[in-house]
């Protein structure tokens, strides 16, 4: 895998900034030009040792480690460090790159960066996976990914599924390291990440490579190549290539094989990438011995062997010296052939070690999924009874807030009715009223016309008294 990639968001930053006919790494050259020894210049070194060649990191890295360091800028000189230590990766030279990768990783957590320590807990955790030491990857993979969820570093995330997912398959254990990969996949298709789906189809491939489905593997091998042709990543391509080589070899096309594994090789000298470089060698030394054409084996499973013992990886050493020694005694050169028996013998016992710490890791790994699948249960257990606490709770608050309403309607109708009784009253209070001041006024009526009258019958009563008289 390249480390690089990352940071890929830089390269989309560069691609907005520059001119569509120009070279990134040359525009970036034209300005270090007039750059002045600042934080500025160190920030400039580290971009192009994070888009130029492989080959060329150190060119710009080690100038740049040099300017930080004298302007004491810790920031910059972790970065640089990293790439550097990348760099020493990429020549095999794996102890340096993990001392490089250490200091990268003080420094970060030195001056409180939690961002740049996931970055080298992950690179180292890479640089063991590369060797075959899972467990060790592990460990620092769960360090990386520990920060970068609270970070909510979605595509370091991403990054950590997909190898996790790698680890699984070199257990075999295909059904959780698909379900790895495809978490990852999810992840780097929500953020528009095509190096992090590239990385992910040729992973899938991986997979169903190793179940020997065949069809899966070449389709998913291709989308991955795809996009990495889009994006001119060599490394990535060389990959791709030899992955699809091996398809083709595992299903008896040596022909296409062979054509797909020099198109690989070519690219791997381009760069002088030592890992790809000793696997593809093997190889392509595997076919030509499996066809006993042992002549035209013999270079590349020599210089598979240079290369393997160069990185220090015990497989490939292994893989190389085996055919050297078959090569070997079908020519009758029984010397040679007796010392590459001595050296698998060597690389063998590493191997078993090896094989021995993966079985340990994956009995590690099903006892930690039985403890989880334990503490899942519970927490399933805990969650259904709060959702059933949950659910007692809304129902009862259902009925209150029923009978609320209810008590409310029939207050409300009570109300009306009294309201509506009072205006009857009201208005049968008015029309006794009004009766009784027409009674008043037609009394009050009368005693005027009564007492208009008393007058007269006095005057009646005289006069007829008088007469009597």
């Amino acid at each position: 895998m390249n480390l690089r990639t990352i940071k890929t968001l830089i390269l989309c930053v560069f691609s907005l900034v520059v001119n569509a006919q120009q070279n990134p790494v040359d525009s970036l050259l034209n300005e270090l030009k007039t750059a002045k020894e600042d934080t500025n210049k160190v920030n400039l070194l580290f971009n192009l040792t994070e888009i130029c060649d492989e080959r060329d990191i150190l060119k710009y890295a080690e100038p740049a480690l040099k300017l930080a360091e004298a302007l004491d800028y810790k920031k910059g000189t972790a970065n640089i460090l990293n790439n550097i230590a990348y760099a020493y990766g990429h020549q095999g030279k794996v102890t340096r790159a993990l001392e490089v990768y250490n200091q990268s990783l003080k420094i970060n957590l030195e001056i409180g960066n939690d961002l740049g320590a996931a970055h080298s807990y992950f690179f180292i955790g890479d640089l063991y996976q590369n060797r075959g030491n899972s467990k060790n990857a592990l460990v620092f993979y769960q360090k990386s990914l520990s920060i970068r969820e609270k970070q909510k570093d979605m595509q370091g995330i991403a990054r950590i599924f997909n190898q996790m997912g790698n680890i699984y398959l070199s257990f075999n254990n295909f059904k959780v390291a698909l379900e790895y990969l495809k978490k990852s996949l999810s992840i780097n298709v929500n953020i528009d990440d095509k190096v992090g789906i590239a990385l992910c189809y040729n992973d899938i491939g991986v997979l169903y490579h190793k179940q020997k489905k065949y069809s899966k593997g070449l389709y998913f091998y291709k989308k991955s190549m795809e996009i990495l042709e889009k994006r001119g990543d060599k490394v990535g391509i060389a990959r791709s290539l030899n992955n699809i080589a091996g398809i083709y070899q595992d299903s008896g096309n040596s022909e296409k094989a062979l054509e797909y594994y020099f198109k690989g090789l070519e690219i791997l000298e381009s760069i002088d990438f030592k890992h790809g470089l000793a696997q593809t060698l093997n190889n392509i030394a595997s076919i030509y011995i499996d066809n006993k054409e042992y002549e035209k084996a013999e270079p590349y499973a020599f210089r598979a062997l240079q290369v393997s013992e160069e990185i220090g990886y015990p497989q490939n050493v292994l893989d190389a010296a085996e055919k050297l020694g078959k090569i070997y005694n079908s020519q009758k050169k029984y010397k040679e052939a007796f010392d590459m028996m001595v050296i698998v013998k060597k690389m063998t016992d590493k191997v078993n070690n090896e094989e021995s710490l993966k079985a340990t890791l994956q009995f590690e790994f099903n006892k930690q999924e039985e403890i989880t699948k334990v503490e899942q249960q519970k927490l399933d257990e805990i969650t259904a009874r709060e959702k059933q606490k949950q659910r007692i709770v809304i129902i009862v608050t259902s009925l209150v807030l029923l009978l609320v309403v209810i008590f409310s309607v029939i207050l409300l109708s009570r109300y009306r009715l009294i309201q509506r009784q009072k205006l009857i009253i009201e208005k049968q209070k008015k029309l006794v009223e009004d009766k009784q001041k027409d009674i008043l006024d037609s009394i009050k009526y009368a005693k005027r016309i009564q007492n208009s009258l008393l007058p007269l019958e006095k005057y009646l009563e005289k006069t007829f008294n008088r007469l009597r008289q």
